[in-house]
């Protein structure tokens, strides 16, 4: 079918209106119709057609069909920004709708369009988007200050990675990870791999946002509340006690009481009913008192009168009572306010220790609250003790140290070469872009470190103290450099521990009944005198004679007492203001290590005890425990000893 084409084409722009829909009606006139293939519904229509009555036609010229067009008007009526994205993008328009709203339901509408996903890169909207999901970020948030603030990048993928890792078990890293250390073949399946890669970016993805939660509560200058509870449990390894709530008499006189002679007969007729009767009523009164504390009265009470008190008590339950009810004293009353006094809070470092320059290192601010303020000094929220160590929640602390995670399937935790399993935990965290964002006395917990099975002490072939050996637990610290291993009650394998922000920075992974150890040379000169005096202390010495292990014997001993001012300049961590107590052997040797202490001399290395009991408020106890003599000066004493025999 040939189509005939005009010799001359037509202008195509004859006229040039005003408006823009004569401009398309000109084009659609003058546009030539060129032929279409006939399908066979156009066949069918096209018969149709013939077939059907014909239609009457109308005296009127027949209207063009409208089409739409891309006018003016329609890319006005669209705008580049909708109404709905405009709103959302005010931060409280925006804190309002997350607050209805699950993470599911944002996740959702962060993946609508690409403008929603770049919220995250905001600063303000971002702070509502973490505030809503990230636990405790609202209150670090409140308290930070933005111009000591250490900016750690956040995408929105990490944000929906840690909501899931957050609903994850955490028995599954060490499940995986044995699974992966006890395989027979070397080769590892597809599976296998896949699942490591996921476990290992769930703990990367944790460790970030704790250092974003330790940036923000290591920026404010402000002073923590204090927290009084917790120590106690920790530092008394006894149980605590149930009151014992015993049910009321079973009778008493009272003035409506018949004569003696009628409650007689009355008991004489049915004492073996009523002896029935009263040990199933005490049975069950016995019940409901311990499940009730508060519902004491009686069983014979009539309306809300409360039964009278027992007319006497017998001498064996005198004895009974006064036995645990000292026990309980002892257990509460060793650590009341009268004994420990009440101290003016201090002021805590405020700025978090640098990984690249130590010397530049800060700490944090905290405020001591007695007692035991040195000790149970935390951040916004409280020590929990039904909150794991690893909770998310307790990485707002400025007093503790943060505990990091990363993901590397071992059974020993060594440095002997560069592949060895520290090394590669290392890598981890630098190939995250984490390694640069860690501090002096960070924590870092291998989720896939499964121990050696420890051996069969059953028949007694190793002693105790390689059996406590085996069941300690390890992690890893960052000295500035590097990790290296450590493992509770050790001594910290730090150079200078008095950088860190506290005394008690490790307290929250110290066994209960141990007190924190680290080995230094030498403290900073300190300004004030101090007071030397000779006193008796009493020391443990292992006894096998002793049920416990351990006799307890009096010795004397020197303590140096002084007060240690910080300034905000100084290397030392502000949790170390206050008074010190030094304690050395009683021998004028020990006289003359702590003064040497005191003025800065640098001598060799000494172990020191901070004694958990006897710290409260601004005071620090410390105690010598041992002196490393090095190899030369052990052969230079050698040396002279022979020479003087010699002579």
């Amino acid at each position: 079918m040939a189509v005939e084409l005009p010799s001359h084409p037509p202008a195509l722009f004859p006229t040039l209106g005003n408006d823009a829909t004569d401009m398309v009606s000109t084009l659609r006139s003058t546009a030539p119709v060129l032929p279409h293939r006939l399908t066979p519904l156009d066949h069918r229509s096209s018969h149709a057609e013939h077939t059907a009555r014909p239609r009457a036609k109308s005296s009127g010229p027949i209207p063009p069909i409208r089409q739409r067009t891309r006018t003016l008007s329609s890319l006005a009526a669209n705008p580049r920004h909708p109404p709905f994205l405009r709103a959302a993008k005010q931060p409280r328009v925006l804190a309002m709708l997350l607050a209805c709203s699950s993470w599911a339901t944002a996740w959702a509408l962060f993946n609508t369009c690409r403008d929603i996903r770049d919220f995250i890169y905001c600063p303000e909207l971002r702070d509502v988007i973490l505030s809503r999901f990230v636990p405790d970020y609202a209150a670090c948030l409140r308290v930070s200050d933005p111009r000591r603030l250490t900016k750690v990048p956040i995408a929105l993928t990490e944000l929906n990675t840690l909501m899931i890792s957050r609903a994850m078990p955490l028995h599954r890293f060490p499940m995986h990870a044995l699974t992966c250390v006890s395989g027979l073949l070397p080769n590892v399946d597809d599976l296998e791999r896949e699942e490591t890669r996921k476990l290992t970016t769930f703990a990367l993805v944790h460790t970030r946002f704790v250092l974003l939660l330790q940036s923000l509560a290591h920026s404010s200058i402000l002073s923590p509340p204090p927290e009084q509870h917790e120590l106690t449990l920790r530092l008394r390894p006894e149980p605590r006690l149930r009151q014992l709530n015993f049910p009321p008499p079973l009778s008493h006189k009272s003035a409506s009481e018949p004569s003696p002679v009628s409650r007689g007969r009355k008991n004489s007729v049915g004492s073996r009913k009523s002896s029935d009767s009263v040990r199933s009523d005490t049975t069950s009164l016995v019940t409901r008192s311990l499940s009730r504390p508060a519902n004491r009265l009686s069983i014979f009470r009539t309306g809300s009168k409360a039964p009278p008190p027992p007319a006497s008590e017998p001498r064996s339950l005198r004895h009974y009572t006064s036995g645990w009810r000292h026990a309980l004293q002892r257990a509460s009353g060793s650590f009341s306010d009268d004994e420990w006094g009440r101290k003016k809070p201090l002021e805590r470092a405020h700025r978090r220790l640098a990984s690249v320059n130590l010397s530049s290192g800060s700490s944090s601010l905290s405020s001591p609250s007695p007692p035991f303020s040195r000790d149970s000094t935390v951040e916004s929220s409280p020590i929990r003790r039904d909150v794991s160590t690893h909770d998310l929640s307790l990485a707002t602390q400025r007093t503790r140290a943060p505990i990091l995670r990363v993901f590397v399937p071992c059974t020993e935790m060594e440095r002997d070469d560069e592949e060895g399993s520290i090394a590669q935990c290392e890598d981890q965290l630098y190939d995250a872009g984490l390694w640069p964002y860690l501090s002096l006395g960070d924590i870092v917990c291998n989720f896939g470190y499964v121990p050696p099975a420890s051996p069969d002490v059953s028949d007694g072939s190793l002693p105790d103290a390689t059996r406590e050996i085996v069941s300690r637990s390890t992690w890893l610290l960052f000295d500035g450099r590097r990790l290296v291993p450590y493992s509770p009650p050790e001594s910290l394998p730090l150079s200078d521990p008095t950088m860190l922000p506290s005394p008690f920075y490790f307290i929250h992974i110290i066994p209960p009944l141990s007190d924190p150890l680290f080995t230094v040379r030498g403290f900073p000169a300190c300004d004030d005198i101090p007071q030397l005096t000779l006193v008796t202390v009493s020391a443990k010495v292992r006894s096998p004679h002793s049920p416990l292990g351990y006799a307890l014997v009096k010795k004397s001993a020197w303590t140096a007492r002084v007060w240690r001012r910080v300034a905000q300049d100084d290397e030392m961590g502000q949790g170390w203001q206050g008074e010190w107590i030094l304690e050395a052997d009683g021998t004028l040797e020990g006289q003359r290590i702590l003064v040497n202490c005191l003025r800065g001399v640098t001598g060799p290395y000494r172990q020191w005890q901070i004694v958990r009991e006897k710290c409260a408020g601004d005071r620090l106890y410390l105690r010598l425990i041992k002196t490393f003599a090095s190899k030369r000066s052990t052969i230079s004493r050698l040396t002279n000893h022979a020479s003087q025999m010699t002579v």
